[in-house]
């Protein structure tokens, strides 16, 4: 009895997982598409957009319907990151996302220690004269 009732178990759980899981995503929004409070935070990446890959629109049309619960200061860097990352190559998007994957991986005491110099740096930088050299946008290398 407890053998049926587990091939039971197994049977409808095999049949019924695999069809959730093969439930399609929703399709990604092209620019025309997206909501005016969207398009606005994705301003710096409007003529590319329709270009990227379905995953990618979606992860930016998440990261757009949560930027008006950003603080005015966190929408500013919001949108310079976005500027920063259309400016740059697909080779620099490569090595940016390697980089940021290898500061995951780190211990959390060396990502700390890493982001603190990280806003040294940037505070260092705001805190210069116009004109004066800047140093490398990017966190340090760990």
């Amino acid at each position: 009895m407890a053998k049926s009732l587990f091939a039971v178990i197994v049977f409808w759980l095999l049949v019924a997982f695999p069809a959730l899981a093969i439930l399609p995503e929703p399709k990604a929004p092209n620019w025309a598409e997206l909501a005016p409070a969207e398009q606005q935070a994705l301003a710096p990446i409007a003529g590319e957009y329709d270009k990227l890959p379905e995953a990618a629109r979606r992860r930016f049309q998440r990261s757009a319907q949560r930027f008006p619960k950003l603080s005015p200061v966190e929408q500013k860097r919001f949108q310079s990151q976005l500027t920063e990352w259309a400016k740059m190559s697909p080779e620099e998007r490569k090595k940016a996302r390697e980089k940021y994957k290898q500061f995951k991986e780190l211990p959390p005491e060396k990502r700390k220690e890493v982001k603190e110099k990280w806003r040294q740096q940037e505070e260092k930088k705001q805190n210069q004269p116009n004109g004066a050299p800047t140093p490398p946008s990017s966190p340090p290398r760990p």
